[in-house]
């Protein structure tokens, strides 16, 4: 094999290793993002109850608007609730969601109302950041392998 095929493969594989560590810096500067899922269920104690029940389920500004997914009923005849957090962390997504259901539960319990949160918060979910480093740096070679097959025939002139 003569010099400059040789210079090619190393060029090559110095573009590739460029790519993979830079698509997992990338990966690292955007982390996935994991969620998780706590349950209020709400009861009515009386008929006044009833309606107020119907009122928040059509209203849902009556829920935080800033919520990110807004919170989401199971079912459009029950009154189980599934309110979701996330966040960047395991712990984080999990708090966020207990959080939210707790508030929930007390901003909407009244006189005629009980909301109970019946499950804090599910573990988290979501893509585990060596997955979701491996990935980026994957494309990032790819990336690389890429651009050095397209500019090729440019570097053998």
């Amino acid at each position: 094999m003569e010099w400059t095929a040789r210079l090619h493969m190393a060029v090559f594989g110095v573009v590739v290793v460029l790519g993979a560590l830079a698509g997992a810096g990338l990966a690292l500067l955007y982390p996935p993002v994991l969620s998780s899922r706590a349950v209020v269920l709400e009861v009515a104690k009386n008929a006044a109850g009833e309606k107020q029940l119907a009122a928040i389920k059509h209203i849902p500004v009556l829920l935080n608007p800033r919520m990110s997914p807004p919170p989401s009923y199971v079912d459009s005849d029950s009154y189980v609730l599934e309110i979701t957090g996330k966040a960047r962390t395991a712990a984080g997504a999990q708090d966020a969601a207990s959080a939210a259901a707790r508030s929930y539960a007390r901003r909407v319990s009244s006189p005629d109302i009980r909301a109970v949160v019946l499950d804090p918060a599910t573990p988290a979910t979501g893509t585990t950041m060596p997955v979701w480093v491996a990935g980026f740096a994957m494309l990032g070679a790819l990336a690389g392998a890429g651009a050095m097959i397209m500019w090729r025939p440019v570097l053998s002139r």
